[in-house]
């Protein structure tokens, strides 16, 4: 089952969740739960989240765990069903459990555009004294550039730096988020930041290409193939998905 979940092969993990071996037939021992939360994990990466939050509704109050909670949540992120999941944290906290950092990660990323209220999260979670991760400042930005919010995305980067290692998923982020809001100037900045501290590996394809985003969206034509020939160099992948190589060819 747990193969299963990490192949989002979800139609596999209903079949056997069907087979005697599955069924407790009433037995709420700790085998089945794990079943099912491995189930609902598939359903949500098979982009299935309906399907896995019937899932969880077919689950014995007794049976519920953090770990049920964080599998439903995730749904949640998937189908963007913000409310839901708020109501999947409140009834944790009824039960008197910390959700876990992948609970509130995935409980940010449902937000969507709601910034406000993935801000609230963050900030519950720091309070609870969870470290978030680079998962969880992902979701942040994320959230930040839905809600055209890009100095906010900005404050949350430059605070995500002193808790934990930026990696390249950061400052695509964070330099997607200035590019939407046509601030093309700091989105080169932030990647040629990105570039030095990204040791001889270099730059990544996704970091490249939101700052080509970034200098397309504010006419920067000359900076924005210059990133491309840096792409080109380099061998890395989506490189025509630009609208800037059009103009090249």
């Amino acid at each position: 089952m747990k193969a299963c979940a990490e192949g989002s092969q979800w139609q596999t993990a209903l079949v056997f969740l069907e087979s005697p071996i599955s069924d407790s037939s009433g037995d709420q021992s700790p085998d089945r739960s794990i079943f099912w939360n491995a189930a609902i994990n598939a359903c949500t990466k098979g982009i299935q989240w309906q399907i896995a939050l019937d899932l969880f509704d077919q689950l014995q109050i007794s049976e519920l765990s953090e770990t049920s909670f964080g599998a439903a949540i995730a749904a949640c992120a998937e189908g963007s069903n913000w409310q839901m999941a708020m109501n999947f944290l409140q009834m944790l906290q009824l039960q008197e459990v910390v959700p876990s950092i992948i609970s509130y990660s995935a409980a940010i990323t449902s937000c969507g555009a709601e910034w406000e209220r993935a801000l609230d999260l963050l900030e519950s979670m720091i309070q609870k004294e969870l470290l978030p991760n680079v998962i969880t400042y992902n979701s942040m930005i994320s959230a930040c550039e839905k809600g055209s919010q890009w100095q906010l995305a900005l404050q949350i980067f430059f605070q995500s730096m002193e808790d934990i290692e930026v990696d390249s998923i950061l400052y695509s982020s964070v330099i997607a988020s200035c590019g939407s809001a046509s601030e093309w100037l700091i989105a080169l900045k932030l990647f040629h930041q990105s570039q030095c501290s990204g040791g001889n590996e270099g730059p990544s394809a996704e970091t490249i290409s939101a700052a080509i985003t970034a200098c397309e969206r504010g006419c920067q034509w000359q900076y924005a193939l210059e990133m491309l020939q840096i792409m080109l160099r380099m061998h890395l992948d989506d490189v025509t998905s630009s609208s800037a190589y059009q103009q090249m060819i």
